[in-house]
């Protein structure tokens, strides 16, 4: 795998459980995990923004639970991170600077997990995480 960046680090530590939402939706979905990659990506700065919308759909403040994109007065520090599980195609586009990430992406995931690409500014991490465990639904 690719070394990982310290912003990266920091904006994945903050979505994890929104990166295993998003696996667990595909996946409940019927994709298999070569069929999705679940994006990360700051778009703070509008001009990412801008270049990526058409791929982003839920952008949310990074260290806040369900915050609101536009609500920059109350922690104008936040970054805004746009996560999406889109397909493996469109995370190779997007992650046409690193050739070794691309490199990766071209590859299925190793047994067991799912790729999950996070971009803050020109640092790009790839992860390749352990699929989440199914909800087990009971009657009462």
């Amino acid at each position: 795998m690719m070394p990982i960046s310290q912003p990266c680090a920091s904006v994945f530590s903050q979505v994890r459980a929104k990166l295993d939402g998003l696996a667990s939706e595909a996946l409940a979905q019927g994709y298999s995990p070569t069929d999705f990659v679940v994006l990360a990506l700051d778009v703070t700065d509008p001009r990412m923004f801008a270049i990526l919308a058409d791929v982003v759909t839920d952008v949310v403040e990074a260290g806040q639970s369900g915050g609101q994109p536009n609500d920059r007065a109350v922690n104008p520090g936040a970054r805004r991170v746009a996560c999406r599980a889109v397909g493996p195609d469109t995370a190779i586009s997007i992650a046409e600077c690193s050739p070794a990430a691309v490199a990766q992406l071209r590859q299925p995931p190793p047994e067991g997990r799912f790729y999950a690409l996070v971009i803050v500014g020109n640092d790009l991490t790839l992860y390749a995480l352990p699929l989440p465990s199914p909800a087990v639904s009971f009657e009462c």
